[in-house]
């Protein structure tokens, strides 16, 4: 009988999941909040994470493994705490309802958990320090993640960059960006999804960081993407300022102990590929 897995928040990133966790020997049954739309081989649901109710129907099914990708309903401390902590804590409610049911835990989080502005290399072993609502917010998700008495894997991933994810490109077209000398981390959606199925094949738990290769100074970056836009670099001022997401360097060893290895290692390569010109018809 094939193992069962739910994505709570299925959407981008868990269609570009499926086949591979399908290829796991998982049945894949995909939630989320919004209208739900039809996709190969992934059973959908429309289910509301903060509601406790509709945790109860989900976890009827006893799912195997239970994937958290969840999005904040605006930018602002509410609501992030509607869109991560409610539905931990909603989840965390119904599950206290069978106390012999133990799934596997699956959290994506986020590097901004981690505060550092003076440029600190940060690995796992590193203790927290959130600078911002973001990032408290998400880490108060995450200690309920790690306390459900669940096997868990909790993900802390950079800034996820790939098709239809390409904010910086937006940015750099229209100027719209500073050049600092903060460092700067990303990771390509597709090493994204490739590292969570290859952990979970692994059984591995506990906390990773979800980062390229190469972190890089955000002018350095800037500059690098610009050239090949074909912009003017005159254009583009510069600050002496930090922005939300600190200034850090992100150990991926942990990660690559596991034996993963990238298809984009770094970010030359995948923003290489954003660039090419789409084919037309």
């Amino acid at each position: 009988m094939n193992k069962q897995a739910l994505w709570v928040g299925f959407g981008d990133i868990g269609e570009r999941t499926a086949s591979q966790l399908q290829a796991l020997g998982y049945e894949l049954t995909g939630a989320r909040r919004s209208r739900v739309e039809k996709f190969d081989g992934v059973t959908r649901v429309q289910a509301d994470a903060a509601s406790q109710s509709d945790w109860g129907t989900l976890l009827a099914e006893r799912p195997d493994l239970i994937i958290f990708s969840l999005t904040p309903t605006s930018y602002s401390a509410a609501g992030y705490e509607q869109g991560y902590v409610q539905p931990v804590r909603a989840f965390r409610a119904a599950l206290s309802h069978s106390p012999d049911y133990r799934p596997q835990l699956v959290f994506i989080s986020s590097t901004s958990v981690y505060g550092n502005v003076g440029g600190e290399l940060i690995s796992e072993a590193d203790a927290p320090a959130p600078g911002n609502f973001s990032g408290s917010t998400m880490l108060e998700a995450e200690q309920m993640i790690a306390s459900a008495d669940c096997p868990f894997l909790i993900l802390r991933c950079s800034g996820i960059y790939g098709p239809g994810r390409e904010r910086m490109i937006d940015a750099i077209r229209t100027y719209s960006v500073k050049l600092t000398q903060g460092w700067t981390n990303r990771i390509h959606v597709t090493d994204l999804s490739r590292a969570l199925v290859h952990l979970v094949s692994a059984k591995e738990q506990g906390v990773y960081i979800l980062s390229d290769n190469e972190p890089v100074r955000q002018s350095d970056f800037v500059r690098w993407l610009a050239e090949r836009m074909r912009c003017d670099l005159s254009r583009f001022e510069s600050s002496t300022e930090i922005g939300a997401r600190g200034s850090k360097r992100l150990s991926n060893q942990r990660l690559l102990d596991t034996g993963f290895r990238f298809e984009y290692p770094n970010f030359r390569l995948g923003y290489t590929e954003l660039l090419k010109p789409t084919p037309t018809d």
